[in-house]
């Protein structure tokens, strides 16, 4: 069996294409209701379509002369409008649901602007959501395994220095791990004081705890898929011999031992974690760990 790991851009274009044509078809109108989270529902604000808002109630995600909420259009924009409103000092980071986004907007906005770009209201983020559930259900626990961190995920446009310096002067301590994924620090955290204080700077999108121990996964979801029974020399023993598949990430993975003699083609792209893992899930040989084989 023979990996080639290709450009995700390129690998996925025909599925992004479709998601695309079934959301316009399935976009909902314009109206007022929900957005909803992981956590719950939270009631959207038509503020900005029928002139309401106040800027004094953003006012507890005030930082820095913008504001960190959610945005919610009557038609979603595309990367050119995207391009223009963060012109205008309306910035667009992760989409939530329900025609929302997280976004940060400069403290100088103006309504009949917004309304321009068809948003249809600004409003907070509940502190409450922001912090998993299982968190919130297992506080004790979580916040005392030594095998756990809490994951700190923060959006907007300042410097990473100045979310450190929020996120220390809550009382919880930034903790340094080999996996760095963009816009988020682990922490240690005391108590749950801590955590809702996290949660209550403005700029941060989620709080939940982060296993940190290496799993080896692969070897259950291998078991749990019947992948082992397949290749079994006791069965049909099929192991993928003459077979090439293809992995669309981000990251050439032939710095790991598991894909010596195995790729066939890499990505120009330079070796990251994601993509090892990725490529490993798929077609790893399990020869550093035999439970870190991958599915083919």
């Amino acid at each position: 069996m023979k990996i080639t790991t290709l450009n995700t851009a390129s690998c996925f274009l025909s599925i992004l294409f479709s998601l695309l044509l079934f959301s316009a078809a399935a976009q909902p109108g314009p109206q007022a209701g929900s957005v909803h989270l992981r956590n719950g529902l939270v009631a959207a604000r038509r503020n900005i379509f029928d002139g309401t808002l106040h800027k004094d109630s953003l006012q507890a995600v005030h930082f820095n002369r913008h504001y960190y909420v959610m945005a919610q259009f009557d038609l979603l924009p595309d990367s050119i409008h995207k391009v223009e409103m963060a012109a205008a000092g309306l910035r667009l980071f992760g989409f939530v649901a329900d025609r929302t986004y997280l976004a940060e907007v400069e403290d100088s906005f103006s309504v009949d602007q917004l309304k321009q770009f068809t948003v249809s209201g600004l409003f907070p983020f509940p502190q409450a959501y922001k912090i998993a559930s299982r968190l919130q259900e297992h506080a004790q626990e979580d916040l005392h395994d030594g095998n756990k961190l809490i994951a700190v995920g923060y959006f907007g446009t300042m410097p990473e220095d100045q979310v450190r310096q929020g996120i220390t002067a809550t009382g919880a301590a930034i903790q340094t791990i080999k996996i760095h994924p963009p816009r988020v620090f682990f922490v240690r955290a005391a108590d749950t004081a801590t955590l809702r204080r996290l949660a209550a700077l403005p700029y941060v999108s989620f709080v939940t705890s982060q296993p940190v121990k290496a799993r080896g996964l692969n070897f259950n979801n291998r078991a749990a898929q019947g992948a082992d029974a397949l290749g079994a020399a006791s069965g049909l023993h099929l192991l993928g011999d003459g077979v090439t598949i293809g992995v669309g990430d981000d990251a050439d993975p032939s710095t790991h031992v598991d894909f010596t003699g195995r790729l066939i083609l890499r990505t120009a792209a330079p070796p990251n974690i994601h993509g090892t893992h990725t490529t490993g899930s798929v077609g790893g040989g399990g020869i550093y760990n035999v439970l870190f084989t991958g599915m083919a």
